[in-house]
């Protein structure tokens, strides 16, 4: 459910590892967040990939047992605690991502916007990030 909010996206088999001793997941490679799988040539068409296999492991009640019940606590929580998430993310509008400054170069320094009353320099790529990750917490 982070990643989903985050816009994680490339989930598959050898980015989930899953340790059998405990049952805990941890995701690896972090390369596609903020909704960049959508900007593929062939772009990702699903927030997260949950297929056949997956809900065959879940047992009888597949994705409407435990699963469902998780998410919706995790979801409730990323919400009422919205604004921590948002405060952590905020790096992103003052110190942007290598990426966006080298695909966008010197038109992210040109759009870049500067508060004449403190002289901050914003992202304006960050910001519009930000403000999409806090509607989808939201569940819009």
């Amino acid at each position: 459910m982070v990643g989903h909010i985050l816009g994680l996206g490339d989930r598959h088999g050898e980015n989930i590892l899953f340790d059998a001793a405990c049952g805990d997941c941890v995701h690896v490679d972090f390369n596609c967040l903020f909704k960049k799988g959508e900007t593929f040539e062939c772009p990702e068409r699903v927030p997260f990939r949950l297929t056949h296999n997956l809900v065959n492991a879940m047992g009888p009640l597949g994705c409407e047992g435990v699963f469902r019940r998780s998410c919706e606590v995790t979801l409730r929580q990323l919400r009422n605690q919205c604004d921590s998430l948002l405060t952590v993310l905020q790096t992103f509008i003052y110190d942007p991502l290598v990426e966006w400054q080298r695909t966008k170069g010197r038109e992210l320094l040109a759009e870049a916007s500067k508060n004449k009353e403190t002289g901050e320099v914003t992202n304006e790529e960050g910001v519009k990030i930000l403000k999409d990750i806090e509607k989808t917490d939201q569940g819009f």
